[in-house]
């Protein structure tokens, strides 16, 4: 009796494997887990000939299922990237095509305004963002301020005039200036060019005034003077001292050149700081910055200096307080 009940058991047992792997298999089948892949090297991955596409973040099959391609979302992303205006033909829906033709031939305009140092293939850009981008950059490479009067972003065109302030003529570059914000560090940049304390005088925001006084004395004090913000980008890359500014826009399909500034690195080394690996809590990540010893504080684009520099009192205090 015990025997049959075995047997029984053991019969309903490799039944149940049976379906259990019958269904298992069926459901392997219809997500496409039997199909044949494909190779597809250029946009990386491969892709089933069931269109089965969830198992490739941000990949999707093309509408004849023969090879895989980026999702709409990033399709545009990709064809800026590679200036290659035929990837925009994946995209089904007609605004977001046009968007994606457009996009790559701004990029294209901007690409040869900058190889044949030449502002006009600006004006052919429709994208505001990369129209403003090609035009600080031609400006920048060309020594020509004029055209940061093209710009149309208030602050993007306050910067481009910012970079052409080099001596205390340029003052009246500081008038071309329309937020108060970026007029005060344009005169803040006079003042630590010539040296003039008495410009810091004239500032009216609290924390231009403090780093204006700050940035006269820390000249004085410093290793040695590199003199950066007004090199273009092929003289600052060479310039010791120096290193220049990379703007990533539109999700990082544009490089623009943001400027030459100090290297802060290399100050923070000299003046006997630390470079190190330092997180950051508002953006929770990890990035670069200098840990000074000795009681000394750290400048940007300056190094780690000790409070008694400062000839200002307040901005001896202000240093003070950041120990």
């Amino acid at each position: 009796m015990r025997k049959k009940r075995s047997s029984k058991l053991k019969y309903l047992i490799v039944i149940t494997v049976i379906i259990s792997l019958f269904y298992l298999i069926l459901y392997l089948y219809s997500s496409g887990h039997f199909f044949i892949e494909i190779s597809c090297p250029d946009e990386g991955g491969t892709c089933k000939s069931s269109c089965s596409s969830w198992e490739f973040e941000g990949l999707a099959c093309s509408q004849d299922n023969v090879c895989c391609i980026p999702l709409e979302e990033n399709t545009i992303k990709l064809a800026m990237e590679k200036r290659d205006i035929s990837l925009c033909q994946f995209i089904t829906t007609t605004i977001a095509k046009k968007s994606c033709e457009l996009a790559v031939l701004d990029i294209m305009d901007f690409d040869l305004a900058l190889n044949f140092k030449d502002s006009k293939y600006c004006i052919n850009i429709k994208n505001p963002s990369i129209k403003d981008s090609c035009f600080e950059e031609s400006a920048l490479q060309t020594n020509n301020k004029s055209l940061c009067s093209s710009i149309t972003s208030i602050e993007l065109k306050d910067v481009c005039f910012l970079n052409f302030v080099n001596s205390r003529e340029d003052k009246v570059i500081c008038d071309l200036i329309s937020s108060d914000f970026y007029k005060e560090r344009c005169l803040k940049k006079i003042a630590e060019i010539t040296q003039d304390i008495s410009i810091c005088s004239q500032l009216k925001i609290y924390s231009e005034y403090y780093d204006c006084f700050s940035k006269v004395d820390l000249r004085k004090h410093a290793t040695f003077n590199a003199e950066c913000e007004n090199l273009n980008k092929e003289d600052c890359k060479s310039q010791r001292g120096c290193k220049p500014l990379i703007i990533n826009e539109l999700k990082q399909a544009v490089e623009a050149y943001g400027g030459c500034a100090r290297d802060e690195e290399l100050f923070c080394t000299l003046t006997q700081g630390s470079w190190e690996d330092m997180p950051n809590a508002i953006m929770q990540t990890i990035e670069k910055g200098c840990i000074c010893k000795n009681n000394k504080v750290y400048y940007r684009g300056y190094g780690c200096f000790d409070c008694d520099i400062f000839s200002n009192e307040n901005v001896r205090k202000d240093c003070k307080d950041k120990l």
